[in-house]
């Protein structure tokens, strides 16, 4: 996902922070991917052996030969859907398993963004796919101006010291409670890179700034809400190299409480909407 543009008052308007340039882009692979085998972190332990043959202590968004880092082939373009194929092979970043994965993009309604990603292998193993849309609805370098709801007070928490997410707890009544709408105010003491739990197929959050609302749905049990906390390794559409919280991730997924796990009977079929209002 390189750009969303809203058609408002006949001019073009983005809603993405994006790295500046394509060769930017190439470089941030963070920005707009899809993120896989697995989003997130995934740690060396006998458990997981059973499904990755791991040359490392850990892997974290399915390693540095991802999915994100992949060519697909393209199989099917309209002028409101294009479909994406990829053939991660057996071992390819050391998963077991032969996977065949599909991405779809398709405009629903006009203002409506539909992202879906489809998967299947032949030996039981690890799938938990995402994208890592980052949005910014003004084009400033700032999310402060934007008002953040989300429908959820539960969320995962890591073990003390490590990446391993072991609990859920509620945040309700603290700076990570959004089940109220109120704006955004980011910096180094107070941020999100929190996983929400909520309701399948409802509304999960919205982001609201200049006159647009965005609107998020999905069949996904969990999403990745992150306030660009690092700094960017590139210059971006909305700031320049080395700034921080000029946007916000929204990457719906898998839970990471206990393994993403994929049969080989098993189809794995997820969207995400991406509802404008404007």
């Amino acid at each position: 996902m390189v750009q969303i543009w809203l058609k408002k008052d006949n001019d073009l308007k983005p809603v993405m922070s994006r790295p500046l340039t394509e060769d930017d882009f190439i470089e941030n692979t963070s920005y707009g991917r899809t993120i896989g085998r697995t989003a997130g972190f995934l740690p060396n332990t006998e458990t997981t052996r059973k499904y990755v043959k791991f040359e490392t202590e850990s892997i974290k968004h399915g390693g540095p030969k991802g999915i994100q880092h992949q060519v697909f082939e393209v199989n099917e373009v309209s002028n409101e859907k294009i479909e994406f194929d990829y053939y991660s092979k057996d071992l390819e970043n050391h998963y077991y398993g032969n996977m065949m994965i599909k991405v779809i993009y398709e405009i629903i309604n006009g203002s409506t963004l539909r992202v879906t990603h489809i998967a299947k292998t032949d030996k039981e193993t690890l799938c938990n796919l995402t994208v890592h849309p980052y949005f910014n609805l003004t084009n400033k370098p700032t999310i402060e101006d934007h008002v953040l709801f989300i429908d959820s007070t539960t969320t995962a928490i890591r073990s003390k010291g490590s990446n391993i997410f072991n609990e859920i707890i509620d945040v309700k009544g603290t700076f990570k409670d959004f089940s109220t709408p109120k704006a955004l105010v980011v910096d180094d003491n107070n941020h999100l890179d929190d996983i929400y739990y909520s309701n399948k197929d409802k509304e999960l959050l919205r982001l609201s700034a200049d006159g647009i609302t965005l609107k998020l749905r999905s069949n996904y049990p969990t999403m990745v809400v992150f306030t660009q906390n690092a700094a960017s390794r590139t210059d971006l559409s909305v700031a320049a190299k080395g700034a921080k919280y000029s946007s916000i991730a929204i990457e719906c997924q898998r839970s990471q409480l206990g393994l993403p796990i994929l049969d080989v009977n098993e189809d794995y079929n997820y969207y995400t909407d991406y509802i404008f209002e404007f």
